[in-house]
């Protein structure tokens, strides 16, 4: 019976280092906020593509503006990128919860712009409305 709560109280204390962050990873707020900036400029910026073409290093000094602007490093981006791919399961809710928030900005944005009227039917480009 010892035995058994000695294996039983490893198996508890393993699970637990198992979740703990190494040092230096930044938090899933942190990295969905991260994350979020970058996918918005690589958006923008395909949007813009003369801009692209024009500064060649347009991506490297947009991603260098949203690691200054977050208050993070490239490496520091990097090793928590890094751990999170090998992690993904919290990557998937990272994500989850950025396209939830992303989803509810653009509905607060489209009421704002719209109001209440019927999304389908006055919404530019779509159901036959060009």
């Amino acid at each position: 019976m010892k035995n058994y709560w000695l294996i039983a109280g490893l198996i508890f204390f393993i699970g637990c280092a198992e979740n703990e962050m190494p040092e230096g990873i930044l938090s899933e707020q942190k990295m969905q906020a991260v994350l979020a900036d970058i996918h918005v400029m690589e958006g923008a910026g395909d949007a813009n593509i003369r801009q692209i073409i024009a500064r060649k290093n347009f991506r490297e000094d947009m991603h260098d503006e949203i690691m200054k602007k977050n208050g993070i490093s490239r490496d520091q981006f990097f090793k928590s990128y890094e751990y999170y791919i090998n992690h993904p399961a919290q990557l998937d809710s990272i994500y989850y919860r950025m396209i939830k928030e992303y989803d509810a900005k653009m509905e607060n944005s489209y009421d704002k712009s719209y109001g209440n009227q019927d999304p389908n039917a006055t919404r530019p480009g779509a159901a036959g409305i060009q």
